[in-house]
């Protein structure tokens, strides 16, 4: 369960950079909706980061 729940979270930052390039317009020319990716595109990659971390960090007694 680890595993997956770790795979989700490198999915989400995947995702979540690839969305703030867009938003800041590494992939070619920024659209009307740039901001929006710009905005929810580290908020998805921090996510992702956050719930990588709570995976895969050891267990307490």
């Amino acid at each position: 369960m680890r595993f997956f729940g770790a795979g989700c979270g490198l999915v989400l930052f995947v995702l979540g950079a690839f969305m703030t390039g867009i938003g800041l317009g590494l992939f070619g020319e920024a659209g009307d909706g740039a901001s929006w990716y710009a905005t929810v595109g580290p908020v998805t990659a921090g996510l992702g980061v956050a719930l990588m971390w709570v995976t895969l960090a050891p267990k307490r007694p």
